[in-house]
């Protein structure tokens, strides 16, 4: 997928919905779950037409009470790994392995040494 991975925050949470429910989502879903106040018919139906536009999203059938049944296009880890290659497109595939590796072995500003042994042993168990 080449069309660009950044979602709003509303879209990401939508998302985040999407993910964890593994399954076809209806507009109404979103209102009766949510206590969050920008979560109106409108407001939801922009998310999800934008979601669709970027392709994250798809319509998978139509309910004749209320309306479009929509699923998820990408999976998280797809869209995770779509998103940081597009943030690392300038630099080469070693240089944004080694800041994705950096990234996720630094806690509180520090390189985590429990981290690195698990990324290492990670790393030779995928070579075996």
């Amino acid at each position: 997928m080449k069309q660009k991975m950044y979602l709003s925050n509303r879209e990401y949470d939508v998302m985040k919905v999407f993910w964890m429910e593994g399954k076809g989502l209806r507009k109404a879903d979103f209102l009766w779950k949510s206590e969050e106040s920008w979560i109106g018919p409108k407001a939801i139906q922009k998310v999800l037409d934008g979601l669709s536009d970027k392709g994250l999203i798809k319509v998978a059938g139509e309910d004749a009470l209320f309306g479009k049944i929509y699923k998820t296009a990408v999976s998280y880890a797809e869209w995770l790994r779509n998103s940081l290659c597009e943030i690392l497109s300038e630099s080469s595939e070693e240089e944004a392995m080694c800041c994705m590796l950096e990234a996720f072995a630094e806690q509180d500003g520090k390189i985590s040494d429990g981290m690195v042994n698990t990324m290492k042993n990670y790393l030779e168990a995928l070579e075996a």
